[in-house]
């Protein structure tokens, strides 16, 4: 972040002393618990580097956050306790940022494009395509930007990756998977009122691993399967096996999805919360020359055909401040690449297809006992099974797993989205 930060005070030092003053970007934030806790250190970040005017922010409970609030005072950015009061007061406006719960981005979204506002949007973009859709038309309507906060696809190692993807290097991309085991207990499931859901008050949110924590790897999966370096894998033909260990929840919390497009390449996803340990995901994509590997809190690599290695480098951690300084960016003016509507609502079709679709396979308690320390659901020996199911490239039906139940591959809608 510091790079980038320096990469743009050296922009706008430029601008000055040509007598052009930078633009002044007017920043609120919406929320301020939990996950935006991030956004919180993002953007007071951007503020002491003099990037952004950190306006206001809405914070419904002061209470729960007093540290914040305390903060927040000292740096003369003004609480609201809901939007419409911070819209009354604040009337220039440039970005807002919505770190909230899934139900709530169609409408926050719509309400801020109304006041004139760029936006930067938590993930996944939605609930449903349906919503998707009132979201671009919205955008498109008011003309603003909307991004999405999937903050991995901002990296620069993702980006490099996907760069030598579509140079043609390495042939055509073949296949995509990507894995991931995080085990998630009752804690996890008991942290706001949308966990497990389907829907919060007739909303849409389809809470699972492969829509909320896990969300960012079928992300970037489809984006190294773009043709373009703008452009997402379209799904036309999806198989998926959803598995529910845990009763209480109304989704799932444990699934494969394998889909293929038009072009032929496929992508394999496998995602977990009832596991005994954590395997941080990894993707792993093969091209007809070579291949591509990218690794959370690991490293990325690409290598040609013979296995040399064409790039790599080390992660040290996954830095969110890319994605705040490319939102800025992008409000004011320069061209940078963001997840847009129209990106991040491919994932949202996925996870339309896979609930309209298939079905939602119960897991018997014989294969899944409950680890009583944590709550936390363990389904037999899927430590074992990921991990066949991603070096063979099967759903987690063809390893022989004595809980899993087969589905059909099936063709889908055509993904229809105008932005």
């Amino acid at each position: 972040m510091r790079k980038v930060l320096k990469n743009f005070s050296g922009k706008y030092l430029a601008k000055q002393q040509k007598g052009i003053a930078p633009m002044s970007i007017r920043v609120a934030l919406f929320g301020v618990s939990g996950y935006a806790r991030t956004y919180v250190v993002g953007l007071t970040k951007l503020q002491d580097a003099g990037e952004i005017d950190f306006a206001g922010a809405v914070i419904r409970t002061p209470s729960k956050a007093p540290e914040v609030v305390e903060d927040f005072e000292k740096r003369g950015i003004k609480i609201y306790p809901d939007t419409a009061s911070l819209y009354k007061d604040c009337k220039d406006l440039d970005l807002v940022c919505i770190p909230t719960g899934i139900a709530s981005h169609e409408e926050l979204t719509i309400e801020a494009l109304e006041h004139g506002c760029h936006v930067l949007v938590e993930k996944p973009l939605t609930g449903s395509m349906e919503s998707a859709r009132r979201m671009a038309a919205a955008r498109k309507k008011y003309g603003k930007s909307v991004m999405i906060g999937y903050q991995h696809i901002y990296l620069e190692g993702i980006q490099k990756i996907k760069q030598h993807l579509v140079s043609g290097k390495l042939g055509k991309v073949k296949r995509v998977v990507t894995m991931g085991l995080w085990p998630r207990g009752d804690v996890y499931y008991a942290r706001n009122g949308w966990a497990g859901k389907m829907a919060v008050a007739g909303t849409p949110v389809c809470d699972s691993p492969i829509n909320n924590a896990f969300a960012h790897y079928l992300n970037i999966s489809l984006f190294f399967s773009g043709r373009s370096f703008e452009e997402m894998m379209i799904p036309v033909t999806m198989q998926a096996e959803m598995y529910r260990s845990r009763a209480a929840i109304e989704t799932f919390d444990a699934c494969a999805l394998k889909v293929k497009s038009a072009e032929g390449s496929e992508v394999l996803a496998l995602f977990c919360h009832t596991c005994p340990e954590s395997v941080n995901p990894v993707i792993h994509v093969e091209c007809e020359n070579g291949t591509a590997d990218w690794g959370d809190s690991q490293s990325w690599s690409v290598k040609d055909a013979a296995g040399n290695v064409i790039e790599t480098a080390d992660i040290a951690n996954i830095d969110r401040g890319a994605m705040f300084n490319a939102a800025v960016a992008k409000v004011r003016g320069e061209k940078v690449f963001t997840s847009t509507i129209a990106a991040a609502a491919v994932q949202t079709f996925c996870i339309d297809c896979m609930h309209k679709f298939f079905t939602i396979n119960p897991v018997d308690a014989a294969f899944a006992p409950r680890r009583e320390e944590d709550g936390v659901f363990l389904l037999k020996d899927v430590e074992t099974y990921w991990p066949e199911a991603m070096a063979k490239f099967q759903m987690p039906s063809e390893t022989g797993a004595p809980w899993a139940v087969a589905s059909k591959e099936i063709a889908l809608p055509a993904f229809e989205l105008a932005d």
